[in-house]
């Protein structure tokens, strides 16, 4: 009966994460940094060195000229 309580006070949390991990990955609205950072940090580095450096890219792009801008 202990066995049974432990397993399911442990593998509820487990579950729930599982769950929100598989949502968040087929809405795609995890929007950089969400609630599965730290453990996507702590299990897949590879792919948080990803997103990191596609957002450093992202940030360095030149902003589009305004209408009427002479300098180009």
């Amino acid at each position: 009966m202990e066995a049974l309580l432990t397993v399911a006070v442990l593998g509820a949390p487990l579950a729930g994460l599982v769950w929100l991990a598989r949502r968040v990955r087929n809405r795609g609205t995890s929007g950089g940094y969400s609630l599965m950072g730290p453990f996507d940090e702590l299990w897949h580095p590879a792919a948080v060195a990803a997103r990191v450096e596609v957002q450093v890219q992202e940030e360095r792009q030149e902003p589009s000229p305004a209408p009427g801008d002479r300098l180009l």
